[in-house]
């Protein structure tokens, strides 16, 4: 059977999200993290609609999966973008497709995709258009111009302009174009 691994999105956009699938094709999964940012009146009615008429599982990631995510989140420059449910929606999905599952991440948020697209997992989008490209990101201090990796600024020095002390802002590296239904990319310079 194939797998959805929902992101609050999904919930939040229940009407768009269930009329893009034939939810009864699909086995859904979530992270209990999920379950805690629905918290409007009108979001818990959408999630209660989803699991009254399709079963939802909520799983925790193994810690070995959530480790591959924030490495590559790290290598991307995004560690500091992402919540502790972004990087378990994503580790979740990795460690259901290692499983043998039939996987595809469903989320709007585009960090999560371009994560997700280089972690090699299926993604489909609910409401946004998602992302052409796979971009890596440096850190770039606008007041004096020094340039850091993002994964070693927020190892050691956190946002923080080691040589002016001014915060540091993320720029753009370089990109890869996702050409869907392609395993391969192209590289830019």
């Amino acid at each position: 059977m194939k797998v959805l691994v929902l992101d609050t999105g999904a919930i939040l956009n229940y009407e768009v999200f269930a009329s893009k699938y034939n939810l009864e094709e699909y086995e859904l999964f979530t992270v209990p993290k999920v379950l805690e940012e629905v918290k409007s009146v009108q979001a818990r009615y959408k999630l209660e609609i989803l699991t009254s008429k399709h079963s939802l599982n909520t799983l925790t990631p193994q810690r070995r999966f959530k480790n591959i995510v924030k490495r590559i989140a790290l290598k991307t420059g995004e560690m500091q973008l992402f919540t502790n449910t972004d990087i378990e929606v994503l580790a979740l999905a990795l460690q259901l497709k290692s499983e043998g599952y039939d996987v595809t991440l469903v989320s709007d948020d585009y960090h999560m995709l371009n994560v997700a697209e280089i972690l090699g997992l299926k993604w489909n989008t609910i409401v946004q258009h998602g992302i052409k490209e796979v971009v890596y990101y440096v850190l770039v201090c606008p007041s004096c111009s020094y340039v850091c990796k993002a994964e070693k600024a927020y190892i050691s020095e956190g946002l923080i302009c080691p040589r002016c002390g001014n915060p540091m802002t993320l720029l753009k590296k370089h990109k890869k174009y996702v050409i869907k239904g392609r395993d391969k990319m192209l590289k830019l310079h």
